[in-house]
This record gives C-alpha cells, structure tokens and sequence, in this order.
C-alpha cells in the first residue's frame, strides 16, 4: 500500500513537473501585504472621517434655530407712503426703498424658477446641501479653481 506522499512523488517523476511551491518568499508576502494594509487603513481612516463629519454636523445643527420661526418674524424697511385726508390718494413717497411686502403666494412661479434655476438648480429637490456639489467644489479648489457650493438652504442657515 502506498501512501499519499509517494504517489505524488512517483507521479513527478513520471511527468517531469516540479512541485508548485505555495506561499512564495518573505519579500514577496510583504509587498502583496504593504498595499492590502494601507487600503485597509486607508478605509478605516475615511470611515473614521465620515463618522467625525457627522457627529460634528448633528453637534452644531442641533444648536440652530429654527428657520421656519426666522422666516415668519422678518421686518423689513419700508417706504412711508403719505396720503391725502380721504387717505385714498397717495401723495408721495418718503425714502429711497422701492420695497412691496407681497405674500409666497403672490410670486410668479417664473420668478422662482428663474431665482431657483440661477442659485440652485436642485432647490425644490435636494435635503438642503449638496454634496456632489461640494466635493466638485473642494476638488476644483485643490486644483486651482476655487468656487462656491453652497445652496440656498445653506446660505439661509
């Protein structure tokens, strides 16, 4: 009876094949493990990262206010507006604002569209930031061609 090592034995010999060695040398194993360890790290780095970006963000957005309550309580300058005793005609007005106070409802959707299409395209869609946008921004601003990437959510807060 013959056992399992000299049967591979005999065969080698019959075929002329030379065992394949496994693991390879010391040199060779570090440097197939060098890249595997700096991408392991690499990922626990940028995990780490992330991890701080959003502790840090839920830190300070809980301290905001709420922007619904800053909308609602807005003043702004007005014109003064004189009028005649009937308090029907106007006489003159006072001042070099030319503002009109009109209600969200009042606004031409074109308007919006045209506000929102210049400042925001993705306004009426996006959670409030971007961040496609602003790591186009960060990427463009490391190679030499700042440029903002805020939104208009970001520049009401």
């Amino acid at each position: 009876m013959q056992t399992t090592l000299a049967r591979r034995q005999r065969h080698r010999r019959a075929t002329g094949r030379r065992p394949i060695r496994r693991g390879g040398s010391t040199l060779r194993r570090i440097l197939v493990a060098i890249p595997i360890i700096l991408l392991l790290v690499s990922l626990l780095l940028a995990g780490a990262g992330a991890l701080f970006s959003v502790a840090a963000y839920n830190h300070y957005a809980a301290g905001l206010p709420d922007p619904k309550d800053q909308l609602t309580d807005l003043h702004f300058d007005q014109q003064t507006i004189v009028y005649d005793r009937t308090g029907k005609v106007e006489l003159a007005r006072l001042g070099t604002l030319r503002r009109e106070l009109v209600a969200f409802e009042q606004i031409p959707g074109e308007t919006l569209d045209a506000t929102t299409a210049i400042e925001d395209k993705d306004f009426w869609v996006n959670a409030g930031f971007d961040p496609i946008g602003i790591v186009s921004a960060g990427l463009d601003t490391i190679s030499g061609r700042p440029r903002g990437a805020s939104t208009i959510t970001q520049q009401l807060v």
